[in-house]
């Protein structure tokens, strides 16, 4: 059996040079058109490792620095530029600063205070987990965001009575065994809605924006501002429907009281005792960079990046500075701020980065990379027209 597992495997992989072989053959009867479909064949296959998950992401990510330059398509250098795209680095300060937020602890306080301010009836802790997840995810990873609060979630679970069986939620009564699986749901959809509120609350943000920037680099600049204008309603209408559809429709939970849930939140927050030096340093680093992301220029010509001369120029193209020069900025401070844990010399080390998601960082870059090779072959316009 483990054989045959291995066989299907490899199949699956080796599908993926197979489609592509076939769009290659394309350039080779319209050598005319070489690129474009040298480029459709690059694309099928990245498409197809990244569906069956045959290669792991980030591993096929790199594909374009390989096959890009060996079919004529851009030089390896052009190729290369999409990895070190501005985006890039914005998605790599923001995973700093989060570590930052993690290492000093301050995640668990601000999800437990936010939790306790609503209360202890169910259905008002799913909408608490539900806010405390978008509120994260608004400036953290969704995956940071989920593993900070599936511990605080399993622990408020546990607060029922720990001397019953494991079946007692079900002995509460059948809408109360339908609250853990509405809790866990609440946190990952919450950090999915949080994510589209701002520029950077989710990957795919940082792709289109950075996809937008080149294409349209004469285009007027989407500020932190401008995003949340649209972002805030739509992220109201996602949570309160989500709450709907996790407290009354799919799933339905107790509105009254059934344990000192809010009780048991305020005896964790108490646990924390008072904010920590690292604690207090965090908070001001991250609220200065969520300030200078939201204030560099939320109107054209106005905020701290116009006044200083920092903006777009006048003569067009891209501004001197971005959302990446502030989250480089701040997480570079992180390094030098002294730490008051003990073992810890700064509130961010680099060893904290090897829990960093290098591999997320990759899998934008094959995407930029494709992307750029996709407009510049005449592919992305061909595929256009025939979707029209």
């Amino acid at each position: 059996m483990k054989g045959s597992g291995a066989w299907k495997r490899m199949a699956v992989v080796l599908l993926g040079p197979g489609l592509g072989t076939l769009c290659w053959l394309g350039a080779w009867r319209n050598p005319e058109q070489a690129p474009l479909w040298s480029t459709a064949a690059v694309m099928v296959w990245m498409a197809w490792w990244w569906v069956s998950e045959a290669v792991p992401l980030a591993a096929t990510a790199l594909l374009p620095l390989v096959l890009l330059p060996l079919s004529k398509v851009q030089p390896v250098a052009q190729v290369a530029q999409s990895y070190t795209s501005s985006s890039i680095f914005l998605f790599l300060g923001g995973f700093l600063l989060a570590l930052a937020v993690e290492e000093s602890g301050l995640h668990r306080r601000l999800a437990l205070r936010i939790l306790w301010a609503l209360g202890d009836c169910p259905h008002r802790i799913v909408l608490g987990f539900l806010l405390a997840s978008a509120a994260l995810s608004m400036w953290l990873s969704n995956t940071a965001t989920t593993m900070m609060l599936l511990p605080i979630a399993l622990s408020v679970l546990g607060t029922l009575a720990p001397e019953e069986p494991e079946d007692r939620l079900a002995r509460r009564g059948p809408n109360t065994a339908q609250l853990p699986p509405a809790l866990m749901l609440a946190i990952a959809y919450g950090a999915s809605i949080g994510g589209i509120t701002t520029k950077v609350g989710t990957p795919p943000n940082v792709a289109f924006l950075a996809f937008y920037e080149s294409r349209w680099p004469e285009a007027p600049d989407v500020s932190f501002a401008a995003w949340m204008v649209l972002g805030v309603p739509v992220f109201g209408l996602m949570a309160g429907f989500c709450w709907w559809l996790l407290t009354r429709g799919v799933f339905v939970v107790p509105r009254e009281s059934l344990w000192g849930g809010r009780a048991a939140l305020a005896r964790a927050y108490q646990k924390l005792g008072p904010m920590s030096r690292d604690e207090k340093a965090a908070a001001v680093l991250f609220a200065t960079t969520a300030l200078l992301w939201v204030l560099r220029e939320p109107v054209r010509g106005w905020g701290w990046a116009a006044w200083l001369g920092l903006g777009r120029p006048a003569s067009g193209g891209p501004p001197w500075v971005d959302d990446a020069v502030v989250a480089l900025a701040l997480a570079t401070v992180a390094f030098c701020i002294p730490s008051a844990q003990p073992g810890r010399k700064t509130l961010l080390q680099w060893t904290d980065t090897q829990r960093l998601p290098w591999g997320v960082l990759l899998l934008f870059g094959g995407g930029l990379a494709l992307a750029e090779a996709m407009r510049a072959s005449g592919l992305a316009h061909l595929l256009a027209h025939h979707l029209a």
